[in-house]
């Protein structure tokens, strides 16, 4: 069996108290909220968040730190183990985490599975990779997948020094919210769409829909249906998910004449 490969070197203990209040203050868990905090290490965010009255899910692979924050918080659940491995909750739950920058992707993948249930997340992540993650305009079929179904922006950038070691470069503040939850219809629509990416989106949504119904679910949402599908905004990705749950609006009869 293949080792997974040390992560250490994307560690970055966060050591600001102001970004950990704006972490808070976005996230906002409430009692009997699920909340999970991947890689707490030393317990900056996990001693707030204890405080919330919310149930803390702590992850934490370093069996020494993972010691630490038993001792220390006695009602937060610390599971031993890998952030990129370990079983996801199956109920709605919400993340709150200052994640290693090492495993970033393979996190959020993991997060934003169409399997998912998590709901919101706070993430510090490295200022690069929140930015693409942010980016106006997907380009790929994965990043289309996740704009569709959250909304993503960068609440704030953090400093390196807010952390020890500090990095080498700035952080992130990441700001993740489910906004629906993707039908079969629009995943195969994103799959077909990015296969032909220079496409009109109202060609690749005819394969799935009725030519009329189709031109009314794009208009409805404000989208113009020669728009070729890799130039769709992370927005419009967003308003034709919902519009594809909701359908298009219903003609008024007193208006079709």
């Amino acid at each position: 069996m293949s080792r997974l490969p040390n992560t250490s070197a994307g560690v970055h203990f966060l050591t600001d108290q102001r970004t950990i209040r704006a972490l808070l203050r976005s996230a906002a868990p409430k009692p009997g909220d699920l909340v999970v905090e991947f890689g707490p290490g030393q317990g900056a965010l996990t001693a707030p968040l204890s405080r919330t009255g919310a149930k803390i899910l702590a992850i934490e692979r370093d069996p020494s730190f993972a010691r630490r924050l038993e001792r220390r918080f006695g009602g937060v659940t610390v599971v031993r183990a890998d952030l990129r491995t370990v079983p996801l909750p199956r109920r709605s739950y919400a993340v709150v985490a200052n994640v290693p920058f090492a495993v970033s992707t393979a996190l959020v993948r993991r997060l934003l599975h169409p399997s998912s249930t998590m709901t919101a997340a706070d993430l510090l992540v490295e200022w690069g990779f929140g930015g693409r993650l942010a980016r106006s305009t997907p380009r790929t079929a994965e990043a289309a997948a996740w704009v569709a179904a959250y909304s993503i922006s960068i609440g704030r950038r953090v400093p390196a020094a807010s952390f020890s070691p500090a990095p080498r470069v700035d952080a992130a503040h990441l700001v993740i919210r489910r906004t629906v939850r993707l039908t079969p219809p629009m995943r195969t629509l994103i799959r077909r769409g990015f296969a032909a990416p220079q496409r009109p989106v109202a060609a690749a949504l005819g394969e799935i829909h009725p030519r009329k119904r189709a031109h009314r679910l794009l208009t409805s949402t404000g989208i113009d249906p020669p728009t070729p599908v890799a130039a769709l905004t992370a927005a419009e990705w967003n308003r034709l998910a919902a519009a594809l749950i909701l359908g298009p609006p219903e003609t008024d009869a007193s208006t079709a004449l």
